[in-house]
């Protein structure tokens, strides 16, 4: 067994400052407007300073490929922050009715004991919907075939017209929303042979926007904010470009690896049956400190992954054995195969978190570092989850949840509240500043700008001993 985590100790030392950094805010569903969502994020999470001065500047986007695009560069602080938005609802295609139902079906379909709690009383919706309209249905096609058995009080048909208008303005309404933006999801979500080209033309433009970040030398550090259906986008990006990115060092004279053994103490602390919840704490509340410090030694090393942080915010990965699987089996199938890496990170088919990498020095000797696997990325990305609790669907946000549940408790969760709205429909609101929160406890704002750590360029505070 290992031995227990020492607690009372401070972190070490991060190494430089960080000079510059990347936030890239990627929006949800629906037809957003160019801008709009990062504009709202800044002046949130960035206000304006006394005398009602910015709080940043607009600056032409040197890194994008969309014309409708602009970099938000923080007007004070240290270090310097750029704020890039990955805007993909043009890749969109517009939603059919037919890919809408073909989602919808597979989702009504599902055993009721796999659909997620949160959401099984839209399941039993959906139901009682589809049981409604079929009887209206069967029964008015019985008494087109039989108008002896028609009822009295049925309506007659003059009757029945005068509600057409009615009918089509709800039909209307009902389409705008669902092609505008259950659409989206039900083409990103769903691989289905008439959708993988639009999810590849987001996630190719997703990793072009970020490798020329990463390629830019322009910035230390890189945060990824996802929203709603761009939190499933941002998980994807991340695993992706981990792929592309994490062999890629600087072929180091001497090899470090004090964080990597750190962290792999704790994983095996983490991963240890012997060891209750309880016993665990110390090692889940050390494990982020962890990541991030070796995150700045493989960056030291010359390593070519920049992303520290991932902040998703009402994120539907909170049903993600609905929606990225086919039931809780196959997700858990997944997550074992390292299909979907989870945090913190499961170690490959070999049992192992690294493998040697050799290579030579300029000089000709010879030399082995450790390269992380590629089930790991989640190794050195903090990840972060707000989320407004959900009740009786409407009240708090019924697309986000808790997410250390499905994808490892080195998720740190935040439970947030907020008075906008008394509370109801709260998905809209992670970054809507709102007077009646200022000051209370758990409110959305101050929990992103802790997520984000801008101030301190990631760096976690330094615990004092006792």
């Amino acid at each position: 067994m290992p031995e227990p985590l020492q607690t009372g100790t401070t972190v070490p030392d991060p190494g430089p400052p960080i000079r510059r950094q990347a936030v890239v805010v990627i929006h949800g569903i629906g037809e957003q407007r160019p801008m709009a969502t990062l504009r709202g994020f800044v002046s949130a999470v960035i206000p304006p300073g006394d005398g009602g001065l910015a709080s940043y500047y607009n600056k032409p986007d040197p890194h994008g490929d969309n014309y409708e695009l602009r970099r938000l560069v923080g007007a004070s602080g240290r270090p310097k922050t750029d704020f890039f938005e990955f805007y993909w609802a043009h890749l969109m295609p517009v939603a059919t009715w037919q890919r809408i139902i073909a989602w919808a079906r597979l989702l009504v379909l599902r055993p009721r004991t796999a659909i997620p709690v949160q959401l099984r009383a839209l399941w039993w919706i959906g139901w009682a919907a589809i049981v409604a309209a079929g009887t209206v249905i069967a029964t008015m096609s019985v008494f087109a075939l039989a108008p002896d058995l028609k009822p009295g009080w049925w309506p007659a048909t003059g009757v029945a017209l005068t509600a057409v208008p009615a009918i089509a303005l709800l039909l209307g309404l009902l389409q705008g929303l669902f092609l505008s933006y259950v659409g989206d999801a039900a083409i990103y979500l769903s691989a289905h042979p008439r959708t993988v080209e639009a999810r590849q033309d987001i996630r190719r433009a997703g990793i072009a926007l970020l490798e020329r970040l990463h390629e830019s030398g322009e910035y230390d550090r890189i945060v990824i904010v996802g929203h709603s259906l761009g939190s499933v986008i941002g998980y994807d990006l991340v695993r992706l470009l981990w792929y592309r990115l994490r062999d890629k060092h600087g072929k180091p004279d001497r090899p470090d690896t004090t964080a990597l053994k750190a962290l792999e103490l704790l994983l095996a602390q983490l991963r240890d049956d012997k060891l209750s919840l309880e016993q665990q704490r110390p090692a889940i509340a050390a494990y982020r400190d962890a990541v991030h410090e070796l995150w700045r030694e493989q960056r030291r090393q010359g390593s070519a992954w920049l992303i520290s942080d991932f902040v998703t915010l009402g994120s539907p990965l909170a049903h993600a054995t609905l929606l990225l699987a086919d039931g809780p089996d196959d997700f858990a199938a997944l997550k074992r195969q390292n299909e979907l890496p989870v945090c913190p990170p499961d170690p490959d088919h070999d049992g192992d978190l690294t493998y040697p990498s050799n290579y030579t020095l300029p000089d000709g000797s010879l030399r082995t570092t450790k390269v992380l696997v590629d089930a790991a990325p989640f190794a050195v990305v903090r990840w972060t989850n707000l989320y407004f609790p959900c009740r009786a669907i409407f009240h708090g946000d019924v697309v986000g949840g808790p997410l250390s549940p499905l994808f490892g408790n080195g998720v740190k969760d935040v439970r947030v509240a907020t008075r906008r709205r008394r509370g109801f429909l709260s998905h809209t609101c992670y970054w809507s500043p709102y007077e009646a929160d200022t000051g209370r406890a758990g409110a959305p704002v101050p929990a992103l700008k802790v997520a984000l750590a801008l101030e301190r360029g990631g760096r976690p505070k330094v615990r004092k001993d006792g």
